[in-house]
């Protein structure tokens, strides 16, 4: 672990109900920790063995799940086929239409949401309000693989596109679009939050991504004419 300690293998002997993993998600304060399988959602307590989120029956069909994101009083799931929220007491299903693959803390506490097929989605903190940065908002691909959220309603995301990865950037403003002279040399995986804003996680380690430092990022196209936060 990153905080020291000893590692500990967790089984389907503590309560999981597979040993194959779909998606991770642990609490702010790190009392809680949950974990998405195809047997279905289970939380576990700081102490506590791992047990089912609500009745298994009642848990929502978002499809296959990809991607778990803790909340103050709950957490939301991601699948292939829709998002849903757990509130503490009962889940709901918050929409049908999107392919997820990422769910990530915005600014304000915003929900943001990777998709495979239609770009990004910002929800608002009440899950109600909803922008989506897409197409005509000029993000540079539609499929999203994760994203990072930076001070000032900044966004770094990982975008996958007919040839190939590339980093796209939200300035607040307006999406532009980066690749690399070493995009050959290994396969990008994702996006994640570092001491420098975010970095790029490759096969072959881990980079932080900088604007402004000589000619690393080198732009893919025009910026796009704007869009919102």
């Amino acid at each position: 672990p990153a905080t020291g300690g000893t590692p500990a293998r967790l089984t389907t002997r503590d309560g999981l109900p597979s040993d194959r993993l779909l998606a991770v998600a642990v609490s702010d304060d790190g009392a809680a920790v949950w974990v998405a399988t195809a047997q279905g959602i289970v939380r576990a307590g700081a102490t506590g063995p791992f047990a089912p989120v609500g009745h298994p029956q009642a848990q929502p069909d978002v499809g296959r799940p990809t991607a778990l994101l803790a909340t103050a009083d709950g957490v939301i799931l991601g699948g292939d086929h829709g998002l849903a929220r757990w509130d503490g007491t009962a889940w709901s299903k918050l929409s049908d239409r999107y392919q997820v693959t990422d769910l990530s803390r915005g600014a304000d506490d915003r929900v943001l949401v990777a998709t495979a097929q239609t770009g990004l989605l910002a929800l608002a903190a009440d899950l109600t309000a909803l922008d989506e940065h897409n197409a005509p908002s000029g993000i540079p691909e539609q499929m999203i693989r994760s994203v990072v959220s930076l001070p000032g309603g900044k966004l770094w995301a990982l975008a996958q596109g007919p040839t190939g990865m590339q980093l796209a950037h939200f300035d607040g403003t307006r999406w532009f679009g980066y690749t690399t002279a070493e995009t050959a040399r290994a396969t990008w995986l994702a996006v994640v939050p570092s001491a420098a804003g975010a970095a790029l996680v490759t096969q072959a380690g881990l980079f932080d991504i900088v604007l402004d430092r000589g000619e690393d990022l080198l732009p893919t196209g025009a910026a796009s004419p704007g869009g919102t936060a």
